[in-house]
């Protein structure tokens, strides 16, 4: 994916994502504060817009392809191949840690990568981080997944059909969704307490996502449109658990 990975101006769903993201940055650049770690750093797009605004940045991936173009792109910034499972760092050496692009859904051992996420954050940092939600309307619209949400409290396992290049090629990833109640335990199991929560692609999910992939055509401005009210919506905070990527904020408890 590394050749189109940056791409995301040409495809509507991460066009409105990676709005929301740098949007969710800056409201909270207070929080961005000393040395500050960005698991699934990816290609460096989170590091990039955090690196001004922070002493000092450190990004971690498991793709060695996805780290090589980050490097290139920013070699003042430390880049580590590493497991979220495993980070490479000893406990409370990060002021802040990001995580973006729904990592921890991608994460069959999400428990785990979750708890090393906090143990490297010192008491009082942040922790900040969009994971896939459960409930939203593509839930409520496909009665098979519906059937699977309506099983428990906790998220279930969402089928994620995405494409990997320009030539159309495409994957299909089983990705982990989270509930309230699912995020709520952990994060006090992990010590941490939540102070905001939001959800994103709420009206926007009215267009099939099947119909604007890897194009910004009708169908991908109309999805872009939707999410510019989706943000006016996210705001109100009227809907924070609803939508099918949530982005949170936390903070370690002292």
């Amino acid at each position: 994916m590394v050749a189109d990975y940056d791409k995301i101006d040409e495809e509507a769903f991460y066009h409105n994502q990676y709005r929301a993201y740098r949007r969710h940055l800056d409201e909270n650049r207070d929080r961005l504060r000393g040395h500050l770690l960005d698991i699934g750093c990816g290609t460096g797009l989170q590091v990039a817009i955090c690196k001004p605004l922070v002493a000092e940045v450190t990004g971690v991936d498991i793709s060695e392809g996805l780290l090589e173009e980050a490097r290139r792109k920013l070699p003042d910034v430390h880049f580590i191949n590493a497991d979220a499972c495993k980070l490479p760092f000893p406990d409370c050496s990060f002021d802040t840690v990001i995580s973006y692009g729904e990592v921890f859904s991608h994460i069959p051992d999400y428990r785990v990568a979750f708890r090393e996420a906090v143990r490297v954050l010192r008491p009082g940092g942040f922790f900040m981080f969009s994971v896939l939600n459960k409930w939203n309307i593509r839930t409520l619209l496909r009665p098979k997944e519906l059937c699977l949400a309506l099983r428990g409290r906790e998220g279930h396992l969402r089928k994620w059909e995405c494409v990997i290049n320009s030539q159309g090629e495409r994957v299909s990833l089983p990705l982990k969704t989270f509930g309230k109640h699912e995020l709520l335990d952990l994060a006090r199991d992990s010590g941490l307490e939540i102070l905001d929560v939001r959800g994103l692609h709420i009206l926007s999910l009215l267009v099939p996502l099947t119909l604007q992939y890897a194009t910004m055509n009708f169908w991908g401005r109309c999805f872009v449109t939707l999410g510019k009210m989706d943000e006016a919506l996210t705001m109100t905070r009227l809907l924070p658990h609803f939508g099918y990527t949530k982005l949170l904020v936390t903070q370690r408890k002292p």
